[in-house]
């Protein structure tokens, strides 16, 4: 059960400023909307080629190093905007507003 997983990144202070200046950067930086949600985080793409395997990409490596988290990936019809929601226990948001340096009123700090 999700609730029961402990809110801890597995990566090493190192890894997880490589990862924050890498693949996280991308995703916020390409994300058209960043909104705080209950326990997480939603963020909106425009449907641009190429974007599904990268936030594929992007949920395989997250779900190695924060087990707690879970995916949601909306994908609107015609040519609409897809969304990834990240949630998790009571406390993701916090998590990952620092773990992914967002500012609390849903933009990039």
């Amino acid at each position: 059960m999700m609730s029961e997983l402990p809110i801890v990144c597995t990566l090493s202070r190192q890894e997880l400023r490589a990862r924050q200046e890498g693949a996280i950067r991308e995703l916020i930086s390409s994300a058209e909307e960043i909104t705080e949600i209950k326990d997480g985080y939603r963020f909106r793409f425009r449907p641009v080629s190429g974007l599904m395997p990268r936030l594929a990409e992007f949920v395989e490596q997250e779900r190695r190093c924060c087990p707690f988290l879970g995916f949601a990936l909306t994908v609107e019809p015609d040519a609409g905007p897809i969304q990834l929601t990240l949630t998790g226990p009571e406390g993701t948001g916090e998590f990952l507003r620092e773990a992914f340096r967002l500012s609390s009123d849903s933009g990039v700090v």
